[in-house]
């Protein structure tokens, strides 16, 4: 039992980043633990909550069809890597045992903490692209289409996402050891799934450093203040740097698309934007 109740903790710290690096420090991909899974039974705990604050509150359950499509973009996104598990770090890989610049050392956390302001910095651009080139927002718009924002929305996914955010971070190859970039590659996107969430007020002083649900409701508002928002993932520094940041303020926020979807269809859902290039 308490070994359960310990890997519960240590999953609901990694939601939130938190971690003794030095514990976190491999030589060899295969030894690097599948986050994802570690941190599921806290990612449905904090739904359930999520939940019973809404019932204590008096406000509105999640929608049934609007979460019964956010899972089912999750188990197509999980089935769509099927085909390609492993394929993905092999580019990753390659660049780095052919083409690596300098070989910075896996055992340091030096090396840890840079490939984790690497990785933070790569998905500002590639998430940024994503959003203002016409093309790549096919592989982003089923995320921002549901009209809710709630603990599901993380995993309205397209099927593509993995995929464009390995070709993101190759430049980290020429230096950063695979096994190394991989920890974060999952730490990055785990970190993200809180920062889904109405319930979480603004936090003081640390929305001056870190992406907070303050930051991420604006960058998922469909008003004219938020479009091309708030693109960071763990630091915000990044948005305030390059002109893209946006404070939440009074706003009342509206969730979705521009041009909503008018449908629940989990296809659909993924492939609607074809039909707009």
């Amino acid at each position: 039992m308490m070994d359960l109740v310990k890997g519960f903790l240590k999953g609901l710290g990694y939601m939130f980043y938190i971690m003794n690096p030095k514990e976190h420090l491999y030589e060899n991909v295969k030894d690097v633990p599948d986050y994802y899974k570690e941190v599921t039974p806290a990612f449905i705990f904090v739904i359930i909550v999520e939940q019973v604050l809404h019932l204590i509150r008096g406000k509105k359950l999640m929608r049934l069809n609007d979460s019964v499509t956010n899972i089912s973009q999750g188990i197509l996104v999980e089935l769509f890597k099927i085909p390609l598990y492993g394929v993905e770090l092999l580019f990753y890989t390659w660049i780095y045992n052919h083409w690596r610049i300098y070989s910075l050392p896996w055992n340091s956390v030096w090396t840890w903490i840079l490939c984790w302001i690497g990785t933070d910095f790569c998905f500002y651009w590639m998430h940024r692209a994503t959003h203002q080139i016409s093309f790549l927002w096919l592989f982003h718009e089923p995320h921002h289409s549901s009209e809710e924002f709630n603990l599901t929305v993380p995993l309205r996914l397209s099927v593509f996402t993995s995929s464009a955010l390995w070709l993101t971070y190759f430049p980290m190859a020429f230096f950063i050891p695979p096994s190394i970039f991989l920890v974060h590659y999952q730490l990055n996107i785990i970190f993200q799934y809180w920062l889904h969430s109405e319930y979480i007020p603004r936090l003081g002083i640390l929305e001056y450093i870190f992406v907070t649900p303050s930051h991420h409701r604006v960058h998922h508002g469909r008003n004219r203040r938020c479009i091309d928002k708030n693109f960071g993932s763990f630091f915000i520094l990044w948005d305030h740097l390059f002109g893209t940041f946006e404070p939440e303020g009074d706003m009342k926020i509206v969730f979705g698309v521009t041009k909503p979807l008018q449908t629940f269809n989990p296809i659909m859902v993924q492939f609607n934007y074809l039909g707009n290039i």
